[in-house]
């Protein structure tokens, strides 16, 4: 299927759905560039026409091809990004205007 063992112990991205996974999310399609494990499993079905479950395909990132889950720096309502230094400009402009 989409496994990543080589018989070595290591992981290897020459499988059909890495080399699809690594094409990104627009090129299957997606309007963002960000894989989610729901898109995962659409491409891999695509590619295999084996239906994963959301664990399956978690489990084939992390352990058959190497992949680390991530989360986007945006968090929070209005526009808030983590480790981004106040902007203290705009908080004084703001609150002149109360």
């Amino acid at each position: 299927m989409c496994g990543g063992g080589n018989g070595s112990g290591r992981k290897t991205a020459s499988t059909p759905c890495a080399g699809a996974l690594e094409q990104g999310a627009q090129a299957h399609g997606f309007e963002a560039d960000l894989w989610t494990l729901e898109r995962v499993g659409l491409v891999v079905e695509r590619v295999t026409g084996v239906t994963l479950s959301r664990a399956s395909v978690r489990r084939l990132l992390t352990g058959r091809l190497g992949w680390s889950p991530q989360r986007s720096e945006r968090r929070g309502g209005a526009g808030r990004v983590r480790n981004r230094p106040l902007d203290r400009s705009r908080v004084a402009t703001h609150q002149k205007g109360r």
